[in-house]
């Protein structure tokens, strides 16, 4: 008979070392921000975030919030999103037109008004990140150190006439013409 595995429990000093990661400090050092102390950070530390990992699904579920229902109600809306923009500018208005009094043209009044036109457009940046998101959740994206077996190789270039490592640099002719026959003469 199995013996039933040991689950860890998540303390706050897990929840605070992991706060530290996310605030860009080393492993090292949010180990000991959060007061956890260990003669092997960087084990100690993947031990606690593989304890989370492991733990993360079933908190997911517990919240109901399952794959499908983040891509519905967080993922897809990124697809579809918008801003609106402000445009001001100004404008004459006419308060008083012209008009002619006793064969004279007296000019209209004007004032100058702001105006401001609003635009719904569309918003790139959650458009993009939304995408990547989706991109990496779905594996799309090679991992870290792992070869693409897709990936194109580019262009490798020889360059004649340049001395390896450890030689010495070729001996160059200097010629007193510029490569052509002189005329008249073979």
């Amino acid at each position: 008979m199995k013996k039933p595995s040991k689950r860890r429990r998540v303390n706050l000093k897990h929840i605070k070392f992991v706060r530290e990661l996310a605030k860009g400090k080393s492993r090292a050092e949010a180990l000991e921000a959060a007061g956890i102390k260990s003669v092997d950070p960087q084990q100690r530390s993947s031990r606690i975030l593989s304890n989370l990992q492991e733990r993360m699904p079933s908190v997911l579920d517990k919240y109901g919030l399952t794959c499908d229902s983040l891509v519905k109600d967080l993922l897809l809306p990124l697809c579809y999103a918008t801003e609106t923009k402000f445009f001001p500018y100004r404008v004459e208005q006419v308060v008083k037109p012209a008009y002619v009094e006793k064969g004279v043209l007296i000019p209209a009044v004007t004032k100058t008004v702001q105006k401001i036109e609003v635009r719904e457009v569309v918003s790139w940046r959650p458009r993009r990140d939304g995408l990547d998101m989706a991109l990496r959740l779905g594996g799309y994206y090679p991992s870290p150190g792992e070869e693409d077996p897709n990936r194109m190789i580019g262009v490798k270039v020889v360059l004649v006439g340049v001395p390896r490592p450890g030689q010495p640099m070729p001996r160059v002719i200097e010629a007193e013409t510029n490569g052509h026959k002189p005329n008249g003469k073979e």
